[in-house]
């Protein structure tokens, strides 16, 4: 790989290794060479070699045929382990680097399946093993304002799914994930992105008419996910219906944000996903717990801080 040319093992044995150019036969290339074990040791040793090439048939793609998706693999396991949301293109570089190889994108991507598979075991059967997910009811109604915000974000994997979410504000306008659950509406991948967007957009839409608009669309274009839609209560989700309090949130930022905090969860397997997200919950509610055991005030801090600050407010005004 590192010289740029094809070649081709005419024995790969444990007792015998024997590989020779690829074009050894169309061009009677010389290049060759043969190893063998050392007496009384595992260890291999080349008993011949050729290094000589005539037959020309370097280039820059030459070689590539060598990096299966075996190797590539081998070769990502210890990287993903460190930085599990490495992208394609930096593997890309970092191959090109290390060994002069430009990869397709199609053999990264399969590469780093194989390897994914390798440390957390396949997906499928992952998908198989799931059941349910975590829900943090009583720490919601006992400590958060009666308001959710619904998002969702795509995953990473082979299977292209969606993951629900339901957030909401605690009494110190901390993100207080609620639930999550995993969807798949059996549509294509670029529809249900599409479906996703136009409910987005219905979701923020202020007016009856404009909301009406795109519920339209939805219904002409999936009448099963205009079923769905309705089905699910337009005036818990919906603003241009909303008839309760939003105490002052408007947009659903605290939704985006946790997609955010869970960027690193969405590359792994289902089963590690949601174990990696159990693990950011136990670990952020443990440390609130104990911040708010050295809190001295009867309201949580940045409430006490919002009171205080439109008291001063007062101050200015006559009676």
């Amino acid at each position: 790989m590192a010289k740029k040319f094809e070649n081709e093992f005419l024995k790969n044995e444990p007792k015998r290794i024997r590989v020779c150019c690829r074009y050894k036969e169309t061009y009677g290339c010389p290049w060759m060479l043969f190893a063998a074990p050392v007496k009384n040791d595992k260890r291999m040793e080349i008993k011949r070699f050729v290094n000589e090439h005539s037959c020309g048939q370097h280039s820059n793609l030459s070689g590539q045929s060598r990096a299966s998706r075996k190797f590539i693999a081998a070769q990502l396991r210890p990287v993903l382990k460190a930085r599990s949301e490495i992208r394609p293109i930096d593997v890309q570089k970092d191959f090109l680097t290390r060994f002069g190889l430009r990869l397709e994108y199609s053999k990264i991507w399969w590469g780093r399946e194989r390897a994914q598979q390798d440390m957390y075991g396949d997906s499928y059967e992952a998908y198989d093993q799931l059941r349910l997910s975590g829900i943090v009811v009583q720490g919601f109604l006992n400590g958060c304002r009666p308001l959710l915000f619904l998002d969702r974000t795509f995953l990473k994997d082979r299977y292209k799914g969606m993951l629900l979410s339901a957030i909401a504000y605690d009494g110190d306008q901390g993100i207080f994930p609620l639930a999550s659950k995993l969807k798949d509406l059996g549509m294509k991948a670029k529809d249900t992105q599409v479906l996703g967007n136009l409910l987005q957009t219905a979701c923020y839409k202020y007016t009856i008419a404009e909301w009406n608009d795109y519920m339209k669309e939805i219904y002409e274009m999936a009448p099963v996910a205009y079923e769905i839609a309705i089905n699910y209560s337009p005036e818990h989700w919906a603003n241009a219906v909303f008839p309760g309090i939003r105490y002052g949130h408007v947009t659903s930022n605290v939704a985006e944000s946790f997609n955010n905090w869970i960027r690193e969860a969405r590359l792994l397997r289902i089963l590690q996903m949601v174990e990696h997200i159990r693990k950011q919950l136990m670990t952020c509610m443990n440390n609130r717990r104990i911040m708010a055991c050295k809190w001295t005030s009867y309201l949580c801090p940045k409430a006490e801080q919002i009171v205080r600050e439109n008291m001063e407010k007062r101050a200015h005004f006559r009676d």
